[in-house]
């Protein structure tokens, strides 16, 4: 007869996850952030290439860390619009005019004239492209021992 070693109990939650199931969940987020900077990328390059500039008068300022600004503004073609802007790098004041770019074929997508960036484009993608590097990481890089028991052998053939 032979005897096992002890091992101690370790309960579910203490188990290490499956790597291959954290790579697959990390390339996802991957994905999420590349699709996030596509969109943003996609939004500036709009405002780049068909954008219309017009005169606009704020009409809300919030302050914090992230200050935005609503603006009315009539189109070309005479259609009164109010939106806020995605941010202002420039502090203003309620009734102040500034110069806006917005696309004519959707008049609320627009930013403030000489603000377009494409800052949260650097971001989402170079985040996205470190969790692609985790993730490939996480489904190459040799696994541990693990938890589990490994299967005894007996040196006798009986």
């Amino acid at each position: 007869m032979t005897t096992q070693p002890y091992q101690p109990f370790q309960p579910e939650s203490r188990r290490r996850p499956d790597r291959k199931l954290q790579a697959i969940m990390t390339l996802g987020a991957a994905v999420v952030l590349f699709v996030f900077g596509y969109y943003e990328w996609h939004e500036v390059e709009v405002l780049k290439h068909r954008g219309v500039v017009v005169e606009a008068t704020i009409d809300h300022v919030k302050t914090g860390k992230r200050a935005r600004i609503t603006v009315s503004y009539t189109t070309r073609d005479g259609e009164p619009v109010t939106a806020k802007t995605s941010y202002s790098t420039t502090p203003e004041a309620v009734g102040d005019k500034i110069r806006v770019v917005y696309d004519p074929q959707k008049p609320t997508r627009m930013q403030v004239v000489g603000e377009l960036d494409y800052l949260e484009t650097y971001v989402a993608v170079g985040f996205g492209a470190i969790l692609c590097l985790a993730a490939l990481v996480l489904a190459l890089w040799p696994r541990g021992p693990s938890n589990q028991a490994s299967p005894q052998v007996s040196p006798y053939p009986w």
